[in-house]
């Protein structure tokens, strides 16, 4: 505080004898205006509650934007889910989740020991039972047992109690092939003869790829006996060997998107676990003969998530129908998926339903807690000094006390005090703000930097394949390629494995001087073919002859289609499979 100007100007507080007798305090009573020492005390006052008001102004700007980050967080994660919701709430998506368990539940029953087809049924029909299919009984399971992986003896179509006994031919046929090409040999449900009898089983949307590999545990639409359904084949294996394959067809119940809704209500912590937020699915308009009410997970029965799915409902329809009429006077909030509704310490984004949705997909949770700021702490206590400090203070003068008289230099240095707190606070303010924008900067850094690397990983693999197929072209168009190939053919095994050595080593040093790594390179012809294994790739000589198998198939194919027997047939045929094996 002020020191006295001169000895005949008091200071802030006049010693004792000084304008008010021993008190120190002038003779005029409160509440009397002019009183000196409000005047005095009016701008000690006022530099100890600005700092006050800096750091609150400055803590909330930072609570502020720290609310921004949680939010713009809380939204990536939440579209994120609703972008996936629409699967979720689709029967094919359940169909695999269920042959999924399935093929758990058969690991777990089968046990240890050897495999026959005793057991093998006896599992299945256990795993069967523990598995709860989406269309219950209506469900139809048809199961093939592999007495050899390798297929070199004919498959056992289960039948009895628990397994389907219609179209026995065609499911034997079907599930047999599968086990031969899982085991690198033909198969003959890619021939032209099988696409009309796929047809007549599954629907004429039915085609020879849906039992390809790459549509192992997949669910398709298929048509059976005149019904909409889900079909779905997978291998069962046991400790790594295939011993068995089995098809489901689901048909599809009345009004299957319900169910399939009502089954991501129950299990949604399987589906999407550990996300902080759970799932609301609003009733769009519509002659549905269903509730208008939402439908909310059971974790979401306290009031304020209640309320705030009534809010939601509310601000979705402007009108609602008239008895009769198919829809009333409809507005989707699609603001609403852009931003967080907030209600009660509770938040919400709408998401985008789907064609074959009856709700709109929503997903509700608590607010995450507000992390701690150190400027929030520092005003609250500043900001109770001050409420200590002052009522005592000018309570302490009012009724004719007193007040402390401090000496010159604890007056100087309060009054120093009192001058640096407003910008110190504004320092402090300023530094948890950069704080923030560096974190932020940081993390969008590190976002783009991941993305750039992702990039370059996607257009490397590219740039690379294309390398590579670059490279097979010129390896297939290799001068005197297919007049070899013809000329090895009908001499003695001696001449053919020297000159044929001979060859695929110099074609292989061709692939390794354009840096290509080989695992095998192939050469087939219209009469036989050539391979040559590098070393320490294949891990037994059985997968040797099926990876030869394999490729012996698809040079096949090229040579069927390339016309008659041609040194270019010979060649294309050679890239084909030295690409496939690169």
């Amino acid at each position: 505080m002020p020191p006295s100007a001169t000895r005949g100007n008091p200071g802030l507080f006049p010693p004792p004898g000084q304008g008010g007798g021993e008190t120190g305090i002038p003779e005029a009573r409160p509440g009397t205006p002019g009183r000196p020492w409000v005047v005095g005390l009016l701008l000690p006052f006022l530099l100890s509650v600005l700092p006050f008001i800096v750091l609150t102004s400055e803590s909330r700007a930072l609570r502020n934007r720290q609310r921004e980050d949680q939010q713009q967080d809380w939204m990536e994660r939440a579209r994120r889910v609703l972008e996936r919701i629409p699967e979720r709430t689709a029967l094919p998506f359940w169909v695999e989740r269920a042959a999924q368990r399935l093929q758990e539940e058969f690991g777990q029953a089968i046990g240890p020991g050897p495999v026959t087809e005793a057991s093998f049924r006896r599992a299945l029909r256990r795993a069967a039972a523990r598995t709860r299919l989406p269309a219950g009984r209506q469900s139809s399971l048809w199961a093939a047992f592999y007495p050899d992986p390798a297929m070199q003896q004919d498959p056992v179509l289960l039948s009895g109690d628990g397994f389907a006994t219609g179209y026995r031919f065609v499911m034997n046929r079907i599930l047999t092939e599968v086990g031969r090409e899982a085991a690198s040999l033909p198969s003959q449900l890619h021939t032209e003869t099988w696409e009309p009898r796929l047809q007549a089983t599954f629907g004429e949307s039915a085609v020879s790829e849906l039992f390809a590999p790459g549509s192992r545990g997949k669910g398709f639409s298929a048509i059976t006996q005149g019904k909409q359904a889900v079909a779905l084949w997978n291998l069962l294996k046991v400790g790594g060997r295939t011993v068995g394959a089995f098809l489901l067809v689901f048909p599809y119940p009345p009004q299957s998107e319900l169910l399939a809704t009502r089954l991501l209500l129950h299990h949604w912590d399987e589906v999407f676990p550990a996300q902080g937020f759970r799932p609301a699915f609003l009733p769009l308009p519509g002659a549905f003969p269903e509730p208008r009410s939402p439908w909310l997970s059971p974790d979401l029965a306290r009031p304020g998530a209640r309320r705030l799915a009534r809010m939601l409902l509310r601000q979705s329809f402007s009108r609602p129908p008239r008895r009769g009429a198919p829809l009333g006077r409809t507005i989707l909030p699609a603001d609403r998926t852009l931003e967080i509704t907030e209600c009660d310490g509770w938040w919400a984004l709408l998401g985008v339903p789907s064609l074959w949705m009856r709700h709109l997909p929503a997903v509700i949770g608590p607010a995450p807690p507000a992390p701690p700021i150190f400027l929030e702490r520092l005003a609250a206590g500043y900001g109770f000094a001050l409420l200590a400090g002052w009522p005592l203070l000018l309570a302490w003068a009012g009724l004719g006390g007193r007040l402390p008289t401090p000496g010159i230099r604890l007056e100087l240095i309060l009054w120093f005090a009192g001058l640096v707190a407003t910008p110190l606070a504004l320092i402090l303010g300023a530094g948890g703000k950069l704080s923030l924008n560096l974190r932020s900067n940081r993390e969008a850094q590190l976002l783009r930097a991941v993305e750039g690397r992702l990039l370059d990983l996607e257009t490397g693999s590219g740039r690379l394949a294309n390398r590579f197929l670059s490279l097979c072209r010129a390896v297939a168009a290799t001068p005197g390629l297919g007049a070899t190939m013809e000329d090895l053919e009908g001499r003695p095994a001696g001449q053919v494995r020297e000159r044929g050595d001979r060859l695929l080593e110099g074609l292989s040093q061709t692939c390794r001087q354009g840096g290509m790594n080989l695992i095998g390179l192939f050469l087939f012809g219209p009469h036989g073919g050539l391979r040559r294994i590098e070393p320490g790739h294949i891990p037994s000589q059985r997968a040797a002859d099926n990876l030869g198998a394999f490729h012996e198939a698809i040079a096949l194919e090229l040579l069927q289609s390339s016309g008659p027997a041609s040194p270019t047939g010979a060649a294309a045929a050679a890239a084909a499979t030295a690409a496939a094996t690169a």
